[in-house]
């Protein structure tokens, strides 16, 4: 039995390059999702916010902008990806500048003095992930 029909692929395409980007995008979407929903929000509520009233709103105002704002761009960026074939250049390209963005994002927070601790730990978690 098989998972998918053989002829719906592109040319040049192999089973096994689809399953390997299934188990990616499996992989990938449960690590998000705990980190954005569990990890993020308690750093951004109690560290970032100091536990402000307002803290929780803010934070989910800025995922629904970031979740907009991928929901208008994703789209047109996937099929030139797609048209191009440049699917494992995107993929380092975004890996390395997301990667990059994180340690000096933690470390504002810092430098304003909102955090008060040290979250060398916290900082070199986020980037390893």
């Amino acid at each position: 039995m098989s998972l998918f029909d053989q002829r719906a692929l592109q040319p040049g395409v192999t089973r096994r390059e689809v399953l390997a980007w299934a188990g990616y995008d499996f992989a990938n979407s449960g690590y998000t999702t705990v980190v954005v929903t569990a990890v993020f929000s308690a750093y951004f509520v109690g560290v970032v916010a100091n536990g402000a009233d307002w803290a929780t709103f803010v934070w989910s105002l800025i995922l629904a902008i970031s979740n907009l704002a991928v929901m208008l761009t994703m789209p047109g960026i996937g099929a030139r990806v797609d048209a191009n074939g440049s699917r494992k250049q995107w993929l380092l390209g975004v890996t390395l500048v997301c990667s990059g963005a994180v340690p000096p994002v933690l470390g504002s927070g810092r430098r304003r003095g909102a955090g008060g601790g040290d979250d060398h730990h916290l900082q070199l978690l986020l980037f390893a992930g």
